[in-house]
């Protein structure tokens, strides 16, 4: 999976990127920390690393879906030509703040486990546990889904 990207820039300037995975503190609507995921890109230059952009935002919350943050693609104006690379997908759903509307992206497992497994491990199983307790007995079925019964509502 591709972990490097090549952007371009104002001027038609060429940046390599390198992305690098974090864990951001929220809350979930109780009130219990929980982390999403976060994603940043570093590029060289005259010999050392540097930032580049912060690709994307956290809003405080916890994002239910897995594997999923807003992207801001109003500071990061090559958003489209990462999305391009085919290392997430737009799950058309928004968050506005402002005069901005940012997506929510639904980054590949297989992607995030090569910017950095131990962070995405780690992301991984507080996400899968917290789901875990929230629905013990159900079992979601290939598609992530959790089927409810009629009868037991």
């Amino acid at each position: 999976m591709q972990t490097k990207f090549i952007v371009s820039g104002f001027n038609d300037e060429k940046f390599e990127l390198t992305p690098h995975l974090r864990l951001i503190e929220v809350t979930d609507f109780m009130g219990e920390r929980m982390h999403n995921i976060s994603l940043n890109f570093t590029h060289m230059e005259d010999g050392a690393e540097m930032p580049f952009a912060n690709f994307t935002l956290n809003f405080g919350e916890f994002i239910g879906m897995k594997d999923c943050a807003y992207v801001d693609t109003n500071n990061c104006w090559f958003a489209d030509e990462i999305l391009k690379t085919g290392i997430a997908e737009d799950t058309g759903l928004t968050k506005i703040s402002g005069f901005c509307k940012y997506p929510l992206w639904s980054f590949k497992e297989e992607f995030l486990n090569a910017v950095d497994k131990e962070v995405y491990q780690k992301y991984s199983d507080e996400y899968d546990e917290y789901m875990n307790a929230q629905a013990p007995d159900e079992e979601p079925d290939e598609e992530g889904y959790i089927n409810i019964d009629q009868d037991e509502i």
